[in-house]
């Protein structure tokens, strides 16, 4: 008779370290997508994105519940938006109250200056729609029936948000319905990641799910970059890959530097791009200022970030010695 353990492992392993790797990997299609080199970049990093903040908000709740939710998201991603939203207002010299307004605060889905912020005002959007759920389902008896109410609620919401996106709620030009399903999807691979199955399973999975990935984005590659079906796929076909390759060495410090700092560049981007040739068009070779672009874009996120990240500190630090007091 046989006795050995029946060992089985996660069906997706989504650590830290992967996270951050796999929003190094989002950043860099969207800056060698703005800049013309991947056809379908900015499609493919901001449905990573999407996949990856749906999949952290359900882990954060599942580990810490609501704990400082709405303050948490205040400090790491709205005020820093708001601070760049300044930046933006000066160097691409918007005119008019309301188009300032909402290109600091973000609240508004079309009229921000720098167009890709929609992506911003978005994700609050879908902070919003957690939040009801999570408190509807945080005393679930069950876990399983917790997070299927919570998954159907984003489903749901997801439906809402095309609708919205069809009366012209969100710019046009960003394509925004084509991206509601990608948080929902993001919370179900959470809940996916907590699945068991057998070790040969797992290793079938991934490698299969890379390959069928793959075939679809080459034989589709310049047909319909802008389908909800070619963001999905491009987007697999990197998770798929985060499941069995290990990259290691300088690429994989690259992709981490750039996950760290995913946000901040994200937040820059695009203004830095539309000012490139005013900026560096002394270089004259196009490669070169789209890499000084690249460079000066991530030095920019790397100062505030670190900046932002000091003022912080100095916060808490307060914030404890008056509480000792």
């Amino acid at each position: 008779m046989n006795n050995a353990p029946d060992e089985r492992v996660p069906l997706l392993s989504l650590d830290r370290r992967k996270s951050t790797i796999l929003r190094g990997v989002a950043i860099l299609y969207v800056l060698l997508g703005h800049a013309k080199y991947i056809a379908w970049g900015g499609v493919g990093g901001v449905t990573l994105f999407l996949l990856l903040s749906g999949y952290g908000l359900e882990a954060s709740f599942e580990d810490r519940g609501l704990e400082n939710y709405w303050r948490r998201r205040f400090f790491k991603v709205w005020l820093p938006y708001m601070i760049v939203g300044v930046f933006n207002v000066l160097i691409l010299h918007v005119e008019g109250s309301y188009e300032i307004f909402c290109t600091v605060v973000g609240l508004d889905f079309y009229m921000n200056a720098d167009k890709t912020m929609w992506y911003i005002s978005y994700i609050l959007f879908w902070y919003a729609a957690f939040y009801p759920l999570a408190l509807l389902t945080r005393r679930a008896g069950d876990r399983r029936i917790g997070t299927a109410v919570r998954l159907a609620g984003l489903f749901l919401f997801s439906y809402v948000f095309y609708r919205l996106s069809l009366i012209g709620v969100w710019d046009g030009t960003s394509g925004a319905k084509r991206y509601v399903i990608f948080f929902p999807l993001g919370a179900a691979l959470c809940a996916l990641g907590r699945v068991q199955v057998k070790e040969w399973i797992r290793t079938l999975v991934w490698p299969g799910l890379f390959f069928l990935s793959t075939v679809y984005m080459v034989i589709s590659y310049g047909m319909t970059p802008w389908t909800w079906k070619y963001a999905l796929f491009g987007a697999l076909q990197v998770l798929a890959a985060s499941q069995f390759v290990h990259l290691g060495g300088a690429a994989e410090r690259a992709l981490l530097w750039l996950g760290k700092y995913s946000y901040p560049i994200y937040l820059f981007e695009w203004t830095v791009f539309r000012r490139r040739e005013q900026w560096l068009g002394m270089l004259k070779f196009q490669p070169l200022i789209d890499l000084g672009f690249i460079l000066l874009t991530a030095l920019f996120a790397f100062v505030f970030w670190e900046a932002n990240r000091r003022f912080e500190e100095l916060a808490a630090y307060a914030i404890a010695k008056r509480k000792a007091l």
